[in-house]
């Protein structure tokens, strides 16, 4: 077992260290229509870091504002996540 002790300007900082979000290799955004999935990928595990659920009402003939409304505040949720 290795621990990692960083070092900042003569300080130490462990919470730096057990921080997986200094550590991820790559972030991840998995979506389809009203679910998204914030992810960070390590080299050892996936981190599941937000989960947005939203109802998003059909597309009906002439009645397109709503469903376009819902889906940018929707997609404003996962940018903000």
């Amino acid at each position: 077992m290795s621990i990692m002790i960083i070092l900042v300007s003569g300080v130490l900082l462990p919470e730096m260290a057990c921080d997986p979000m200094q550590h991820a290799d790559l972030g991840a955004v998995v979506m389809q229509e009203g679910l998204a999935n914030v992810c960070l990928v390590t080299s050892a595990m996936t981190l599941v870091r937000a989960k947005i659920e939203t109802n998003i009402p059909r597309k009906r003939k002439g009645q397109c504002s709503q469903h376009d409304k819902v889906f940018c505040c929707y997609l404003m949720l996962v940018a903000d996540s």
